[in-house]
């Protein structure tokens, strides 16, 4: 058995000597990222990198979203997409007031089959409907589809102005609607059963017609009889700017530039796109609201112009905050530590 030579030295002894060596030399301590001018400066720049590369993005997004739309608004597609807003709208406003309309006086008759007719033949390609295409229309009142998409076509071929679905939102009846409404129904029963005006329903009819034309006459020169006879009531029109489509691309373009995975920056579209769309009713409900009780017009003015329009600024910017907190930034959590 041979032994170990004198200069080899235990493994206690080296271990020893190294931890000495470790600490009485503090300068001998790992090299942190935080302590590298060089690292640093490289995270710097990948953050500017990522920030420039958002900036970018969102830029094109925005514009590309935007000139795209401008070309898409005299197309049937949006005025299909515009006709669903003001059917929302018109719903939600019939749920606070006496009652909301969308297209309201809609042809029915032969004017019904002409407008068909018309249609059709636009599709074709043609300018004008034969006689026996009018005929074989059917003549029930048009759809409130059926109306818009006859005037929007129409306009364009003219060269008119901008075109919009027609909202009609009554807050409070006025004598002349009801005296509108009356006639309406006095010659809808009379037109389906001519012994309804003998009637008792028909006698209350006219009888009703009698009391508000006596209220007319009243309060014609009285200082409130402007709001008496008209009411509170407000109509509008939904027109592209009305659609609320600059807000929502303005939205998409930053969530899409947003560096993060691509599953929540789709989870991100899919949550915020249709709240945009249903704070689009809402503003318009309001503004409707507000443009029937408000007959000067000043409020309604100051309230559309200006503080909906900063109310939908700032919504956009929390929406988005909330989403890159709630969903980007709460990920799974690491290993050894709490989400």
């Amino acid at each position: 058995m041979s032994s170990a030579p004198d200069n080899e030295q235990s493994p206690s002894e080296t271990t020893g000597k190294t931890a000495t060596r470790e600490i009485s030399d503090p300068d001998s301590k790992p090299e942190s990222e935080s302590d590298n001018p060089d690292k640093k400066s490289t995270g710097g720049k990948k953050s500017n990198k990522k920030a420039y590369s958002f900036v970018i993005i969102f830029i094109v997004t925005v514009l590309t979203l935007l000139i795209g739309y401008r070309f898409a608004v005299p197309t049937p597609a949006n005025d299909w997409y515009l006709l669903q807003v003001a059917k929302h709208t018109t719903i939600a406003l019939d749920l606070i007031g006496e009652r909301a309309t969308l297209e309201e006086g809609r042809p029915e008759g032969s004017a019904a089959q002409e407008i068909r007719a018309q249609r059709q033949a636009w599709r074709e390609g043609r300018e004008e409907a034969t006689a026996d295409e009018i005929e074989a229309m059917s003549a029930t009142q048009l759809s409130p589809w059926e109306n818009w998409a006859h005037r929007a076509q129409e306009a364009r071929l003219e060269g008119g102005g901008q075109q919009g679905p027609r909202v009609s939102f009554v807050w409070q009846s006025g004598i002349y609607r009801q005296i509108r409404d009356l006639e309406a129904t006095i010659r809808t029963e009379s037109t389906a059963d001519s012994a309804w005006p003998e009637s008792e329903a028909g006698q209350a009819a006219q009888e009703r017609m009698r009391e508000l034309r006596e209220a007319q006459q009243t309060v014609a020169g009285a200082d409130e009889g402007r709001k008496r006879l008209r009411g509170d009531e407000f109509t509008f029109v939904v027109i592209p700017e009305c659609g609320a489509i600059e807000i929502m691309a303005i939205f998409f373009a930053a969530v899409i530039a947003f560096p993060t995975r691509w599953w929540k920056r789709l989870l991100g579209v899919l949550l915020g796109l249709p709240v945009m769309y249903a704070v689009n009713v809402f503003r318009l409900a309001v503004l409707a609201f507000i443009g029937a009780v408000d007959h000067s017009r000043e409020w309604f003015d100051f309230t559309h112009e200006y503080i909906w329009q900063t109310v939908y600024i700032i919504f956009v910017i929390v929406s988005w905050l909330l989403w890159v907190e709630l969903i980007v930034r709460r990920g799974p959590a690491k290993p050894g530590k709490q989400q």
